[in-house]
């Protein structure tokens, strides 16, 4: 949530790269990544007591669950994920992975 500290936020993330930051309504506010926390914990710009807000990417696409393959597709060569709903986050890897099982 957008009241968590970075700790909480490393601590949650498990074994997964990226979690969505959300508000108390459940609306998508930004996406807090461990590349991005490590990159800014390492160069002092956070502390981990810092709100995940200070860390978390506020500009990012959102699209339907209902978007053509071909157009994901085209939004990865912009950006490396995408928020689906409100509720997933797709990288680039996620469709790749999809591709591969589908085959």
């Amino acid at each position: 949530s957008s009241t968590s500290t970075i700790s909480d936020a490393i601590k949650a993330i498990g074994s997964h790269t990226q979690i969505l930051v959300t508000d108390e309504n459940e609306k998508v506010l930004g996406l807090f990544t461990t590349t991005v926390a490590m990159d800014r914990l390492s160069k002092g710009k956070i502390v981990p007591s810092d709100n995940v807000m200070k860390s978390a990417t506020a500009i990012y696409r959102k699209t339907s669950k209902d978007i053509p393959l071909s157009e994901l597709a085209r939004i990865f060569t912009l950006t490396p994920f995408v928020v689906v709903e409100d509720q997933y986050v797709v990288t680039h890897q996620d469709l790749l992975n999809f591709f591969v099982e589908k085959s």
